[in-house]
């Protein structure tokens, strides 16, 4: 469905949800009678040239009546988005939700510096030739994951990859690797000692 055109329709309704409510208890999970919701069903489908349906969703919201439908259901749509892209830097090693920032400019600096990877492992995956998959390969590597023999490369490895290359290429602008080789037994003792 991806990548074919299609034409998307939009229509809403207001509802009443009067049905049963699951609640808890000491005895566990009971049926019991609430408050009626007062929501508005939205419907979205996209169409293509033919009239096949590419994709239908829908959702029911309490968002205010001055927020139009097509605006609700594009909010819906961009939210699908966002989750996706919350699940890549998820899995690229990046969980969002233990970050430990004290101020919201301090999220936005690194959510920035996360999101300027992803766009670098999406430019990386679609550049071809040699130096490009030698570069896929390594970053692979230092990810530390395994990968399929049928998928050799993912946009998740790639961006654990470059995670830690990106901090390593920091340290190595201000430590020669001498200064390394001094400060590493030190740091580590019994994961340097030699024999």
């Amino acid at each position: 469905m991806r990548g074919r055109r299609g034409r998307r329709s939009v229509a809403s309704i207001d509802v009443r949800l009067t049905g049963r409510a699951r609640q808890r208890t000491d005895q566990g999970r009971i049926l019991a009678p609430g408050q009626p919701l007062c929501l508005r069903l939205v419907v979205s489908r996209i169409l293509d040239e033919n009239g096949e349906v590419l994709a239908e969703w829908y959702l029911l919201s309490n968002v205010p009546a001055d927020v139009s439908t097509v605006q609700l259901a594009d909010w819906y749509y961009w939210r699908w988005k966002i989750k996706s892209f919350h699940r890549l830097l998820k899995s690229g090693g990046q969980p969002l939700e233990s970050w430990q920032q004290a101020s919201a400019a301090a999220i936005v600096q690194r959510l920035l510096v996360a999101a300027m990877v992803c766009v670098t492992a999406w430019d990386l995956e679609r550049q071809s030739g040699d130096e490009a998959a030698q570069c896929r390969q390594f970053l692979v590597r230092f990810s530390d994951r395994q990968m399929k023999r049928n998928k050799p490369v993912t946009t998740s490895a790639l961006i654990a990859g470059l995670m830690i290359l990106l901090p390593l290429q920091e340290l190595l602008t201000q430590y020669t690797p001498e200064e390394l080789q001094t400060i590493a037994p030190q740091a580590a003792p019994q994961l340097c000692r030699s024999g």
